[in-house]
């Protein structure tokens, strides 16, 4: 007999016993999802620091576990993506407005094509879904000069005065190019 789907199933049992007769029972059985998505477990899939002449960029957002009950994890890249940069004023400027950081989110992915310059900060979330679930996750990208990539998150300039400041990264996770960590503190 397969495995049942999740809803609801119709269940018919027949028995016949050594002298022909026979009963039928029917039941209704409602399969559920009942095991939780986990926040930890999402990962961006991609460099959290990034210089200008690295793109164009792709991060596949995945779901970094297989359910115990079997049932699906989809993941989407949500449209409320950013990409902006802190003046010396403390404010901040939409880099995406004036088409000088170019990025496009598709179902799972992301992809920087433009990252605006040194300095920016493009964050974008990502979201895994199950027939019931749903857990969501900021992914943040730091601009830095080619030179300072190898120095991590504290190779950035700092967020703290943007109105989306930069409050987790990225970093290499057992043999994963990436997985979310934070907040960000220096060593």
């Amino acid at each position: 007999m397969n495995p049942l789907g999740l809803g609801e199933h119709t269940i018919k049992l027949e028995v016949e016993d050594e002298c022909g007769g026979t009963a039928t029972f029917e039941t209704i059985v409602t399969v559920i999802d009942d095991e939780q998505l986990q926040g930890v477990k999402l990962d961006c899939s991609g460099p959290g620091v990034s210089a200008p002449c690295d793109v164009p960029v792709e991060y596949d957002a995945a779901y970094l576990a297989t359910k115990a009950n079997g049932c699906e994890v989809t993941m989407n890249v949500l449209d409320n993506y950013a990409c902006e940069f802190c003046n010396g004023a403390g404010k901040t400027v939409d880099k995406l407005a004036g088409g000088s950081c170019q990025v496009r989110a598709s179902n799972s992915i992301f992809t920087v094509y433009d990252s605006g310059g040194v300095g920016d900060h493009i964050s974008f979330t990502v979201k895994a879904q199950d027939s019931v679930h749903v857990v969501e996750a900021e992914c943040t990208v730091c601009v830095t000069k080619p030179e300072n990539r190898q120095r991590g998150p504290f190779g950035c300039p700092p967020a703290g005065t943007c109105s989306r400041a930069l409050t987790s990264v990225m970093t290499r996770s057992k043999g994963r190019r990436s997985a979310l960590v934070g907040p960000l503190t220096k060593p």
